[in-house]
């Protein structure tokens, strides 16, 4: 049987409140809330119009087929847009008791759960009446009272009048009002079914098909209700109709290119001056906040929307179940994730949907944001969110100074993002269901002799998450409890209950209000914020921990011609350093015609080999670390090792290099793993010492370079490092001091500046290692003898 979990089903196909689509179960728990107004509302009025719901939308033909052999012209159903309900204008049908006479015998047609007449609300909305009336709360201007749980029951929608009776008749609720009783619209909602999705899990590759739906609401912080169903059902109509227009892109789930979160803002109409800068800082700002190498898609819209209105925003959403959900979000846990380990390992999680109940649903299935699911559950395919911004409101694009009476758009735009992402409440507009949110969820004060706010981990595991609008009072009882720290949240009224209790200041950007002048620039999200995004399954902060510190720059040493010198990260664990060719023999000045053309290889990445101990000076006792540069990643602790200095075909003057660090446990193929670069230059082709080439010292090398490396040659006290004097030949060997060539090699740069070696090798090495013996480097052509076996120039080969 199919359960619709409906709060008020809008006549036009429209959908508000605490409206969700049908799902599998029975019927017998629909509820709806319901709230007292003063005597002086407009009753609701009946407006010729039956709903009628169906245990199955694939009914929807034989339904038809039965209503019209009842004598209903088939002109008069229409289809609803929640799936399984079909819409009858009755309004010739003389009165209501003849349309409850038609009622009956339609609940008779196989298939019809329920029938109930559409009314209309003194503010214009159209509502359908659910068999089961859930009273929490009655107010009117002068009072605030508790009702009790009240359950009015009934067998036909049409018995509304009774129940009306029945509810005033009540001893609690009669003191209070004798006026109707209407339904709550603090969460206006336009909920739009979705096809369903295709999505592959992460935790074992296995695929689904998940139900899907696009909820719009109005943005947070423009005037509440300013927008109703029938506008965000427009709204939501024209933003798909231009998303269609330009054929949006919409693939989500993991980034093939860009390390980290990819997040992709789709511009769907012309922008304000000013917007498109904002959008592109706002994107960025996000993208380095989260490690989570997912594409996001968010498509964008301006439009005149009327006064006091922000905007409106659709997210997409998925239902997935509670164990599907909890073994995501610990097998996503990074190494700060604590929390997730302790959700409860039984196959559903206690909730408790009523906050003035002790009753506790065993609860088996979430809801949850496109992005959130695409964040720690699987791959979702399909467009994660929309928004559409109000061209009539006085929006500031350029913070931190927003102009006063205008509000700042980068904040909102960076909190509606927030809600995308998963932080969002079932409380605001479902019953009996809960979203991934929700899973930290509690009761903030204890009930007498109950247990309702974990204290501890233990407590964690075991006590009911509390789900409900505005109960227990008092107001915004509720906490995000994280056991470390906990942080008070809204209730769904005053404010939406996806979002932290409105407080000021206000603790995080997930804050339910923002005002005019008002900015969350430059560090939108907080760490009331931080937390939660991490709890929900984002890797928030940007804390990497395949990242190891970037190696250093030697900063107590010139540049040399020939070798790249840094500190490595100073780290127990094995890493591996990567030199990436930026710039080759460039920079500076360039080189003169004769010099090999070395660009075909920038771009490309070599790794550090393992350092040697070489002589610098025999007379001076000194020793330099040296490595050879590697087609393959070389995994070391490099402790105790000062300055390295890096040789190889690669390392050419005039030229330009980063270098990076990555944990050998970790993938090299995924960039966002890698440290930070530095950037590290070598000096122009033979320019050994001060002064160095220069808009001043134009003429370099001259002979002050080639006296210094004729001091090396001598071994003359205070004469420069090996590791600027020794300039040939290709691939350099530490271990031979520096002699005639390398003074010939500085004598032909000051001639003519032409670099004479033939630069890098391609890698793997196209020279097979053990193949062929030799004595010395003549026997090899142009490779060299490494071990009694022939290299390529490089002095590499291939196993």
């Amino acid at each position: 049987m199919e359960r619709f979990k409906l709060a008020v089903m809008m006549f036009g196909m429209c959908v508000l409140g605490f409206t969700v689509l049908a799902e599998a179960d029975g019927l017998a728990d629909l509820h709806y809330r319901f709230e007292a107004v003063d005597a002086t509302a407009t009753p609701l009025a009946p407006t010729g119009v039956i709903a009628v719901v169906l245990n199955n939308a694939g009914m929807d033909a034989n339904a038809r087929t039965a209503i019209a052999a009842l004598g209903v012209d088939p002109n008069r159903v229409t289809s609803s847009l929640l799936a399984g309900t079909l819409l009858i204008d009755a309004a010739d049908i003389g009165g209501p008791n003849a349309r409850a006479q038609l009622a009956t015998q339609i609940l008779s047609i196989p298939g019809v759960d329920y029938v109930a007449p559409v009314s209309e609300t003194q503010n214009g909305v159209k509502l359908a009446l659910a068999p089961r009336v859930y009273v929490s709360r009655v107010s009117n201007q002068n009072s605030d009272a508790l009702a009790p749980s009240i359950d009015l029951t009934t067998a036909n929608g049409f018995e509304i009048e009774s129940l009306r009776n029945r509810i005033a008749a009540t001893p609690e609720i009669s003191a209070v009002t004798s006026g109707w009783f209407q339904v709550s619209s603090i969460a206006t909602r336009y909920v739009v079914p979705n096809e369903p999705a295709s999505v592959t899990r992460y935790l074992d590759g296995t695929t689904a098909t998940l139900p899907s739906e696009t909820v719009w609401r109005e943005m947070c912080g423009g005037t509440h209700g300013a927008l109703s169903v029938d506008q965000l059902k427009t709204i939501a109509n024209s933003h798909a109709q231009a998303a269609r227009a330009i054929e949006e892109e919409t693939t989500g789930g993991i980034a093939a290119v860009t390390p980290g979160l990819d997040l992709r803002f789709q511009i769907l109409s012309s922008l304000p001056a000013g917007a498109a800068a904002a959008i592109a800082e706002v994107e960025a700002y996000l993208e380095a906040q989260f490690d989570d190498p997912v594409v996001i898609n968010i498509s964008l819209r301006f439009a005149p929307l009327g006064s006091g209105v922000l905007g409106s925003t659709g997210s997409s959403y998925l239902s997935t179940t509670y164990a599907a959900a909890r073994d995501a979000l610990q097998a996503n846990m990074d190494i700060t994730d604590t929390i997730q380990d302790f959700l409860p390992s039984t196959p559903t999680l206690p909730v408790r949907y009523n906050g003035n109940s002790e009753t506790v649903t065993n609860e088996n299935r979430v809801f949850v944001t496109r992005a959130n699911y695409n964040s720690y559950i699987g791959t979702a395919s399909g467009s994660t969110a929309s928004m559409t911004f109000n061209t009539q409101f006085a929006w500031d694009y350029t913070p931190p100074s927003i102009s006063p009476s205008t509000w700042d758009f980068q904040s909102v735009l960076v909190h509606e993002v927030g809600h995308a992402l998963g932080f969002t409440s079932g409380a605001d507009f479902r019953f009996n269901d809960l979203e991934t949110l929700d899973l930290y969820r509690f009761q903030r004060s204890d009930g007498d002799g109950t247990n309702h706010n974990p204290d501890t981990l233990a407590d964690f595991q075991t006590t009911p998450r509390m789900v409900d609008q505005n109960e227990p009072l008092p107001i915004d009882d509720v906490n995000s409890d994280l056991i470390t720290v906990e942080y008070r949240m809204s209730d769904g009224n005053p404010r939406q209950a996806s979002h932290f209790r409105d407080q000021s200041p206000a603790i995080g950007i997930m804050d339910p209000t923002i005002g005019s002048a008002q900015t969350f620039f430059p560090n939108f999200i907080r760490q009331s914020d931080g937390d939660m995004f991490d709890a929900i399954g984002w890797d928030y902060p940007s804390q990497n921990f395949c990242r190891q510190d970037a190696p250093i720059r030697n900063l107590t040493a010139l540049p040399g011609s020939r070798y790249i010198s840094f500190i490595p990260p100073d780290h127990i664990e094995t890493i591996a350093i990567r030199v990436k060719l930026v710039s080759l023999l460039n920079p500076e000045g360039g080189l003169p015609a004769g010099s090999p053309d070395l660009s075909a290889f920038e771009g490309e990445v070599r790794w550090v080999g393992a350092p040697v101990e070489s002589t610098d000076s025999d007379p001076q006792g000194t020793t330099l670390f040296a490595a050879n540069t590697s087609c393959e990643p070389v995994c070391l602790d490099w402790i105790g090792y000062d300055v390295v200095h890096v040789y190889g075909g690669e390392i050419a003057p005039n030229s330009v290099y980063e270098v990076q660090a990555i944990r050998c446990s970790c993938d090299t193929s995924i960039e966002k793993d890698y440290s930070t670069a530095t950037s590290l230059t070598t000096s122009h082709w033979g320019d050994i010492t001060e002064p160095f080439l220069s808009e001043i010292a134009t003429i370099q090398p001259d002979f002050s370079d080639i006296s210094a490396i004729v001091a090396k040659f001598l071994e003359a006290p205070g004469a420069i490092s090996k590791a600027r004097t020794q300039l040939q030949p290709n691939v350099l060997k530490p271990e031979v001091p520096v002699d005639f060539k390398d003074i010939s090699a500085d004598v032909n740069a000051f001639l003519d500046g032409i670099y004479g070696y033939t630069g890098p090798c391609v890698c793997p090495s196209s020279v097979t290692c053990g193949v062929t013996s030799c004595a010395v480097d003549s026997d090899c052509g142009t490779g060299v003898c490494v071990d009694s076996f022939c290299t390529d120039a490089c002095g590499r080969c291939t196993p």
